[in-house]
Formats: structure tokens, C-alpha cells, sequence
């Protein structure tokens, strides 16, 4: 398992970098973008200095997957911030938990379909190399030509859809329940990982979730704190690729996989038309319920199947 110390320089680096953003932007720019640019840079940024302070220092070029998402997190840093900075925010009414969104603002001329086009597609821009690069031991040795097309462009496919699921339901929902989901996912993605095989893979999950967590714990006094757009991207497209090293080069498990996949979109369960007339508040708290079943029955899973596999493990 993991030791002390790969705990302390694996997460505890990673908050304070990402604390130290995220509180600046509080302080120096409007609510409403604060956590757009934060995000932006200190998702990436945290993530990468764990990985080289607490992983593996990175070789370059990169040999394996981890090693390919150290070198990723720089045009990733690039791509976020740019999205924070031309891309607007939905304006929304505040309550601590959540909020309830308006009408987005668009640029002149421009509508919401043709903005998320663009952004879908500039993301397949990075999911394409980056699907394929994770992936790379398995194409060249286990597929066919026709597995490896197949594959690698469904996943590629995959990422910015989730990305885009993601996005605009942080979008409609600032405060703290978004914040709260993107780090349990990532904490149980974590928890799921270093007890499938891979502690490594473990770490960097963890380390994901420290990079969110000062989100979180800021969004409990600014009410109109959001993510989106900006901070979105390089937490769908880290986590996902995270959950194909961890199925394919480890032992996740593939019901592991789809639940910690699937968890942060059990969210937009509360946009029902039943559900949208409660408070933001209450709603908030449903959101973060629906997204943890999923999330908690696969560490369960995980955990009973570490324990199972535990004697076998030690020779007995």
C-alpha cells in the first residue's frame, strides 16, 4: 500500500500548489471566473508535480503511459486556460450548496451548440494522441489494425463527450457540488487503483483529488464559485486516461471501470423535471448522493477483491 511519505509529496504537493491558486483567484479575480483559470492551471500543474516529485521522474521521450501524462499536462495547462479566458460563464443564483443557472452568455454572433463544436473538437484534438499513446503497448501487440482503429477512435470519441457532459453541468450547477464531485470521483479512482494492481496509477488518482480539493473547501464561502469552463477538460481527460491505463496495464476490473466512468454523470439525474423544482441547495446534496452510489460500491469491489486476492499475493 502506500507508504507515509509517498502520501505526503503525492497529495500534500499537489494541494498546497493548487491551494495557492485557487486562493489567489479568489482573491484577485471575480467569483465567477476565479475558479475557471485556477482550475485551469492548478489541475494540470498539481498532477504533474506529483507525478515528478512522488511517482516517477518522467524520462524523456516518455516510455510508459504515466510517463506520456507528465508531458501531456503542458498543452493541457495551454488548451484550459484558453478555454477560462475566451469562453463565457454561465451567470447563476447562488445558494452555498449550488446554484441555479441562467441563460449562458455567448459572444455576438455566436451561439452555445457552435462553442461547444469547438471545444468538442479541440478536445478530440488531444484525446486522439493521448488515447493512442496510453494505449500504445496494447496496439502494437494485442489488436489487429481493425481493434486498434476501432478502439482507440471509440475512446478517443468518449473523452470529449464526457468532457462536454461534464462541462455543462458544472456550468449549470456552480458551488460546492460540483467541486465535491470531481473529487470523490477522483479520490475513489484513486482508492480503486492502488487496489487493483497499480499503486502508482493510485498515486496519480490521489494526486488528482488534491488538485480539486481546495475547490471544494473555497466553494463553502464563495457561492458563485464554478469550474467551468476551464478546469473541466484537464480533470475529464487525466481521470478517463488514468481509468484506461488502470483496465488495461493493471486490474481494474471493467464494472470498476465503468462505474468510476460513469459516476460524475449521475449527476445531471437531478435536471429531471421532477427533481428541478427543489431548492439549488437540496439539489446540490441529491447530485453529490447519486454521483457517490456508483462511486462507492466500486471501491467496495475493490477493496473485496484486494482482500480476497491478499493471501494468494503473499504466498499463501
Amino acid at each position: 500500500m502506500l507508504t507515509f511519505e509517498q502520501i505526503l509529496y503525492g497529495m500534500g504537493l499537489p494541494f498546497v500548489l493548487s491551494a495557492v491558486l485557487f486562493v489567489l483567484a479568489w482573491l484577485l479575480s471575480s467569483p465567477r471566473s476565479a475558479g475557471c483559470w485556477a482550475g485551469a492551471l492548478a489541475i494540470p500543474a498539481g498532477f504533474a508535480l506529483a507525478d515528478f516529485a512522488a511517482v516517477e521522474k518522467p524520462p524523456f521521450p516518455p516510455i510508459e503511459g504515466q510517463h506520456f501524462l507528465f508531458f501531456l499536462c503542458i498543452p493541457l495547462v495551454l488548451w484550459s486556460l484558453v478555454d477560462a479566458v475566451f469562453v463565457p460563464a454561465r451567470r447563476g443564483r447562488a445558494s452555498r450548496f449550488a446554484a441555479d443557472s441562467a441563460v449562458p452568455t455567448v459572444p455576438r454572433g455566436g451561439s452555445l451548440a457552435a462553442i461547444l463544436a469547438v471545444r468538442a473538437i479541440s478536445a478530440l484534438a488531444l484525446s486522439v494522441p493521448t488515447t493512442w499513446f496510453l494505449l500504445h503497448p496494447i496496439v502494437q501487440y494485442t489488436w489487429s489494425r481493425a481493434e486498434s482503429v476501432a478502439y482507440v477512435g471509440a475512446f478517443s470519441i468518449l473523452i470529449p463527450l464526457a468532457f462536454i457532459a461534464l462541462d455543462q453541468f458544472a456550468a449549470r450547477r456552480p458551488g460546492l457540488a460540483t467541486a465535491l464531485i470531481l473529487a470523490l470521483t477522483a479520490g475513489s479512482t484513486g482508492i480503486v487503483l492502488a487496489t487493483s494492481g497499480s499503486i502508482k496509477y493510485g498515486q496519480l488518482g490521489l494526486a488528482l483529488t488534491a488538485t480539486v480539493a481546495p475547490a471544494a473547501i473555497l466553494a463553502i464561502w464563495a457561492r458563485r464559485w464554478t469550474l467551468a469552463p476551464g478546469a473541466i477538460l484537464p480533470f475529464t481527460l487525466l481521470h478517463l486516461s488514468l481509468l484506461l491505463l488502470g483496465y488495461y496495464l493493471a486490474e481494474v476490473t471493467k464494472t470498476n471501470a465503468i462505474l468510476l466512468a460513469v459516476a460524475p454523470h449521475c449527476a445531471w439525474l437531478t435536471e429531471i423535471p421532477a427533481l428541478r423544482r427543489i431548492r439549488p441547495g437540496l439539489r446540490g446534496t441529491i447530485a453529490v448522493t447519486l454521483v457517490a452510489i456508483p462511486l462507492v460500491i466500486a471501491v467496495a469491489l475493490a477493496l473485496i477483491k484486494f482482500h480476497a486476492d491478499a493471501p494468494e499475493l503473499m504466498g499463501g
